[in-house]
């Protein structure tokens, strides 16, 4: 099944009753892939909530193949200040947000808009409707290489911090 930048479809695989699919930029980039379930229908996955982005029984799936991939390289851009720069609010939810939001619950999260600024790979603006949203699998890269750098700087450390005490007890 092919879709055009940005639509959503749903289609069965085979491997999966259903598989709910988002074209971005000319690939089919995300999947939620619901599990072939003997005996099961739709009805008994329906713990979804695609506001709140709850889906039971599923798994979120970004393709990764090295099949379709030219140019790999070891990244050289440092990931942590760009997590460090990215700004984190507390919040609630006004009356009137989709039912599942809840204007009691505080959260802890980002601002698309204001992400935007600062990591703009993370974010979807449906100009249409002029409404904002953050794709949270776009973030999960990023902070795989900055807990990379944040060890490599803790193991430096814990070497320097090795050296300066055996030189402090040889002296």
């Amino acid at each position: 099944m092919q879709f055009t930048n940005n639509d959503f479809g749903i289609m069965y695989t085979g491997n999966v009753h259903f598989c709910i699919t988002r074209n971005y930029n000319g690939s089919n980039e995300t999947m939620i892939m619901l599990p072939n379930g003997a005996n099961r229908d739709a009805n008994n996955y329906c713990n979804w909530n695609w506001n709140g982005y709850q889906i039971t029984n599923a798994r979120v799936v970004s393709s990764s193949d090295a099949r379709i991939k030219k140019y790999i390289t070891a990244s050289k851009e440092k990931a942590l200040p760009i997590i460090d720069a990215i700004p984190v609010c507390q919040y609630t939810y006004k009356k009137g947000a989709p039912e599942c939001l809840s204007e009691k619950k505080v959260r802890f999260g980002q601002i698309a808009q204001e992400l935007y600024d600062v990591y703009p790979e993370a974010v979807v603006h449906d100009e249409d409707k002029d409404e904002w949203y953050i794709d949270k699998m776009a973030l999960i890269d990023p902070l795989i290489k900055a807990v990379q750098e944040l060890s490599a700087k803790v193991t430096s450390l814990e070497s320097e911090l090795k050296k300066w005490k055996e030189n402090a007890n040889a002296g």
